[in-house]
């Protein structure tokens, strides 16, 4: 880990295909005042990342989101490596049961494929009425 302003930041391993085996894709923890996880373009946690989630309480989760809801979604080739909705509500809720996220945490979906979700408005839409927040480019949030 490394310290970068009043936050210590950890790199962990994600789920992420590469083409070069000597690539490693990484998500990011961030310590301090508040604790941010950075799990986007990644699918499942990689087991050694969910154990050190599992010691933390997270007030911010960004999430993978790059297959929507569709059928076509259920059974894409980038699951795996990308997550769908319905992995994204498993995540959210063994965050929950786990106490790695509670009711006051943002769980916020990001890395959305354009082709793969229904328009911006639909998508935000879906996101909030599960508590979700869907961030988009220039996406703000005070925290």
């Amino acid at each position: 880990s490394a310290v970068c302003g009043n936050y210590r930041v950890t790199a962990l391993k994600s789920n992420h295909a590469t083409v070069f085996p000597e690539e490693q894709t990484l998500h990011y923890f961030f310590e301090g005042e508040k604790n941010i996880f950075i799990g986007y373009d990644g699918g499942w946690l990689e087991a050694h990342t969910w154990e050190f989630l599992l010691k933390k309480h997270l007030d911010v989760y960004i999430a993978d989101s790059t297959c929507g809801n569709s059928r076509e979604c259920l059974y894409n080739f980038r699951n795996f490596s990308h997550n769908n909705a319905h992995m994204l509500d498993l995540i959210y809720e063994t965050c929950i049961q786990n106490k790695v996220l509670d009711s006051s945490s943002k769980y916020i979906l990001t890395h959305f494929a354009k082709t793969l979700h229904p328009s911006k408005a639909e998508t935000e839409a879906a996101a909030k009425q599960k508590k979700y927040i869907a961030a988009y480019d220039g996406f703000k949030i005070s925290l």
